[in-house]
């Protein structure tokens, strides 16, 4: 099962993958995450509004990161299905 992280707006898009099979957790938006706390995770999906706000870009992780911006929930889901699971 992979394990994704979502951004609290994305809530909807998070029920939609918990039904899909994937582990998920809502990420925070007032906090600022670091590389080990990315790394348990296989995908981390943001809004793409907040991408900066809570330091993604400048956080080096080799968590995929998925910018949800004008997507589909089915079109979410089928690039988390290419993510691979991690260890």
């Amino acid at each position: 099962m992979k394990k994704i992280a979502i951004e609290r707006e994305l809530s909807n898009i998070g029920d939609f993958l918990k039904n899909a099979g994937y582990s998920v957790q809502e990420l925070s938006t007032n906090m600022k995450y670091n590389t080990s706390e990315l790394d348990k995770f296989d995908a981390v999906v943001l809004s793409g509004l907040s991408e900066d706000v809570m330091g993604f870009q400048d956080t080096l992780t080799s968590t995929s990161i998925i910018n949800a911006e004008g997507m589909t929930r089915e079109q979410i889901r089928e690039e988390l299905d290419k993510v691979p699971t991690r260890g």
